[in-house]
């Protein structure tokens, strides 16, 4: 005679029948999405594409003085800032903005954002602006993702995840790499390589670089020819290589960054008309080098097979930093990749160029492998992302010998970025527009530290016999979100602020605070465990955080915030911490 199952385990198996189910159409929605981003952004890189050589088609740009140059890039910049003051939220890379959109908005990305960026960008960089498309695409693949998660009524979680999917598959497309792109937003916009998001990102990628190739062709973005390295000495070159990428790196994000917080400043009517400016700037410098203009691909493939003398290497490496950093400070639309990848193939060059010359009887690889080494190398330097910069060239180039020299420069220019400037370029932006976004040394600290070391010094609590009409005045007088309830000298529960509130405007003075308050087992925490943890329940809509004792957990300990857990991390990392809010803790 059979057993008769019991229920519970019928319960077990129907859940991990659910979850299957749900994990399955989570993979389907991010294999679709994969394919809309992929597609969108094949429609951008033509449309931007076209516009170039359209507008230029009747321009000899290498004509020295040809004024048409100036009003080209100039009118572009006319169009592209009638579109940004329309939608302001489409400015700057996309970067940025996705990942605030992860963090901070439950992945809510609109989409007049999306097609804000992807003709602000497109008409920007089609018409000679200095910036790259890779940025754009990233942020157009994620309001893609954002777009589809909100059209099949995806939870808050699920959103947040889709996003950093379509940003992997809107940058594989335009770049052509998917381990690249994979790495870089899982390094930039996840901040954790060991996200179980990286399978669905993968494939997301690689159906977005199918459609890619399907629509604009299998060819690379650059024509690497096989290089061959030098002997081990040679390291020592690949070192300084390093350390000239590494100062370069934070000289170009610190002109950026200070030229951009001395623009923001300035009145609104006139920020508003800041990038028509900066698009002349770079109109009038196209003089003196086109090569600058728009990506500028071409130019770097003519690095690579070593057909550029030191001069004009030197010379481009100067004006390409000059004018992205003039096109982003003035806020335009467009990212940093491309130019980093530009300016570091002039900068590799450039040394390699000058240790040929230095050591003419030394066996030494060529101008162009390190021109390909310098690409990574100020990549690393500006994006401080060493996995993607590193396996990004061995992407482009399925060649193992430059693989050591490669480490050993992209890894000295990160270490001397990092020690020189501790905050990245994309959470020094968001901060310049009042966001403080993660990274990945707060992130560190904040897994060492623990919830102990957050609890403020005094908070205000209530007894659980008082009545509201008792508290009223001390919640008023209060920032405080959420106020622990005791009886007895027992935690009791909590109560929020907006329901005190609720219960003074509807008359409910005689109600207790024991009557009002709820027992949630979700935002109990406990002194051991880390702010990580914390930081992230908070991040899922809870005001605040009851620290109780893991012997008891009627013992209260005390009560987080956000403001809470910063301040701690401030005093951790060193910053001057915020004056936290004196509050008379009382029974």
């Amino acid at each position: 005679m059979s057993r008769p199952r019991r229920p519970e385990i019928s319960l077990v198996r129907l859940r991990q029948f659910l979850n299957l189910h749900q994990r399955r159409a989570f993979l389907v929605i991010s294999i679709g999405t994969g394919a809309l981003a992929g597609f969108t952004a094949v429609l951008y890189h033509i449309f931007l594409e076209y516009l170039f050589h359209h507008l230029f088609a009747r321009v000899n740009l290498f004509s020295h003085r040809d004024w048409r140059v100036v009003a080209i890039v100039t009118a572009g910049g006319v169009v592209a800032a009638l579109i940004l003051n329309l939608l302001p939220e489409a400015r700057g890379s996309g970067v940025a903005h996705t990942k605030i959109a992860v963090v901070a908005r439950d992945g809510y990305i609109p989409l007049r954002s999306t097609l804000g960026k992807f003709f602000a960008s497109g008409i920007g960089i089609g018409s000679g602006q200095s910036m790259g498309p890779e940025g754009p695409a990233l942020h157009i693949g994620a309001g893609i993702a954002s777009l589809i998660g909100r059209l099949t009524s995806q939870p808050k979680e699920r959103l947040q995840q889709l996003v950093p999917i379509g940003a992997a598959a809107g940058l594989a497309a335009v770049f052509n790499a998917p381990i690249t792109a994979v790495l870089f937003t899982l390094e930039e916009i996840v901040g954790d390589l060991n996200t179980p998001l990286l399978g669905s990102t993968v494939v997301a990628a690689v159906v977005a670089v199918i459609v890619s190739r399907w629509f604009l062709g299998p060819g690379p973005l650059f024509h690497v020819p096989t290089f061959e390295t030098g002997g081990p000495s040679e390291l020592i070159i690949f070192a300084v290589l390093g350390v000239v990428g590494g100062v370069l790196s934070v000289a170009f994000t610190e002109g950026l960054l200070r030229g951009r917080a001395r623009l923001l400043r300035t009145r609104p009517i006139l920020r508003r008309w800041l990038p028509v400016s900066g698009a002349f700037v770079v109109g009038v410098m196209a003089l003196a080098f086109p090569q600058i203009l728009s990506v500028g691909y071409d130019t770097v493939n003519t690095v690579l097979d070593g057909h550029m003398l030191l001069g004009v290497m030197l010379w481009l490496a100067l004006f390409k930093i000059v004018a992205t950093g003039v096109c982003y400070a003035t806020g335009n639309a467009g990212g940093v990749f491309a130019p980093s990848l530009y300016m570091g193939a002039m900068v590799g060059g450039s040394v390699g160029a000058i240790a040929h010359t230095l050591f003419p009887a030394s066996q030494l690889s060529s101008v162009g492998a390190y021109a390909l080494i310098g690409m990574g190398t100020m990549f690393a330097g500006i994006n401080r992302t060493p996995m993607t910069s590193i396996f990004m060239i061995f992407e482009v180039t399925l060649d193992y010998n430059l693989i050591l020299p490669l480490m050993v420069a992209n890894m000295t220019a990160y270490v001397i970025a990092v020690r020189m400037q501790h905050e990245g370029i994309y959470e020094a932006l968001a901060r310049q527009d009042g966001i403080v976004l993660p990274t990945h040394r707060s992130e560190g600290v904040l897994r060492q530290l623990t919830n102990a070391d957050a609890v403020p010094g005094s908070f205000i609590a209530f007894s659980a016999q008082e009545s509201v009409r008792d508290v009223a005045a001390r919640v008023q007088d209060s920032t405080q979100p959420v106020f622990p309830v005791m009886d007895r000298d027992r935690f009791a529960g909590t109560v929020a602020a907006a329901r005190i509130t609720e219960a003074i405007a509807s008359h409910r003075e005689e109600v207790t605070m024991g009557e009002l308050s709820e027992w949630d087992a979700e935002i109990l925490v406990y002194p051991d465990q880390s702010l990580y943890q914390s930081l992230q329940l908070l991040g899922q809509g809870h005001p605040a955080l009851a620290v109780v004792s893991r012997l008891d957990s009627r013992e209260l300990v005390g009560i987080i915030t956000t403001p809470d857990v910063m301040r701690a991390l401030g005093f951790a990392s060193g910053a001057q911490p915020a004056e936290p809010s004196h509050v008379e803790a009382k029974l």
